[in-house]
């Protein structure tokens, strides 16, 4: 044999190992790539879940509000929270009560005698 052919022989081992450790490199990333897809797939399930939920909540916000005051129970009036006396009456309107109060207690003895 000559030196040609023994250098082409000992290099064919190491053109397998080489070709062999990028296989590996390569079937690793397509690993890591299907791994990533997957776990894509699962959060975009997870955002659609969560899409669709909001969605429904809405709607039935919107179907609430729609229906009459009277039709979902509540009172003819309504107190307002906060300080003030505010009520809350059908058809969105509010009336507020304000004013003073004064309870006066007059004793007067000079006014009974006079009355004799």
């Amino acid at each position: 044999m000559t030196t040609r052919q023994l250098a082409v022989i000992a290099a064919m081992p190491l053109l397998a190992v080489a070709t062999m450790a990028r296989a590996d490199a390569t079937s690793d990333l397509q690993a890591q790539v299907q791994a990533l897809q997957r776990q894509l797939e699962a959060v975009k399930a997870q955002l659609d879940k969560v899409t669709d939920d909001m969605a429904k909540q809405k709607q039935a916000e919107q179907k609430r509000e729609a229906e009459p005051k009277e039709a979902r129970g509540g009172a003819f009036l309504e107190r307002k929270p906060g300080d003030a006396v505010t009520f809350l009456v059908p058809n969105g309107g509010e009336v507020t009560l304000y004013g003073q109060f004064d309870l006066s207690l007059l004793h007067d003895q000079g006014s009974e005698e006079r009355l004799r």
